[in-house]
């Protein structure tokens, strides 16, 4: 799991944005804030809502941003219905590579943390535009993108910022067909291949 953008991806994505105080930053899957760390670095003021499940980081998250009026922390997946989930990890592992499904096995090799799950399509009702949405979610990219264009909600994003994973998908069966719909309204401007991982640049057209 990575954590933050690489330089070359933040280097990117402030060259493409020009977001201001009246924008909105979208982080799915924010962890302990590393990437809105890295707009505040870089003294992007801008609106942030960011989606958190595990209820450790949710309450890190929470503090840690107390002092800033800019920052919305809901403590949800966002998928693709309104239900409840758990939180995967191997025993005696830390967060760090923890993923979401929706029924417990083997629970004698995995802990697990029951959480919240919101639909996109509902979380999205409200919102008219999002100027960068980024999304790194341990494989579960694989069920809210389709969803989002299955609602037709993929051209309300100016920007993704996506992270794919191979762990389920070695062959990129289901990252290629997610793509080719990702195409028909958004460019693709910059991507890295972290071995298990691709961190991806999707701009609307």
């Amino acid at each position: 799991m990575n954590n933050k953008y690489s330089d070359t991806m933040i280097k990117k994505l402030l060259s493409i944005t020009n977001l201001t105080s009246s924008s909105l930053y979208v982080d799915v899957g924010g962890y302990d804030g590393q990437y809105i760390d890295d707009m505040i670095y870089h003294t992007i003021q801008c609106n942030i809502i960011c989606l958190e499940p595990i209820h450790k980081m949710i309450n890190i998250l929470k503090e840690k941003y107390k002092n800033y009026p800019n920052i919305k922390i809901i403590g949800s997946a966002l998928l693709n219905e309104n239900t409840t989930a758990y939180i995967q990890k191997w025993r005696g592992w830390k967060e760090t590579g923890s993923t979401l499904v929706f029924e417990k096995i083997e629970e004698d090799k995995y802990d697990y943390e029951e959480v919240d799950v919101i639909d996109v399509k509902d979380f999205m009702s409200t919102i008219d535009a999002v100027d960068v949405m980024k999304i790194n979610i341990e494989n579960s990219e694989h069920i809210l993108l389709p969803r989002m264009i299955e609602c037709n909600i993929i051209p309300k994003i100016k920007i993704f910022t996506i992270q794919f994973h191979t762990e389920f998908d070695p062959q990129w069966e289901r990252r290629n067909k997610i793509r080719l719909d990702l195409a028909k309204t958004h460019s693709l401007v910059h991507e890295e291949d972290h071995n298990i991982c691709n961190w991806e640049i999707w701009v609307k057209k």
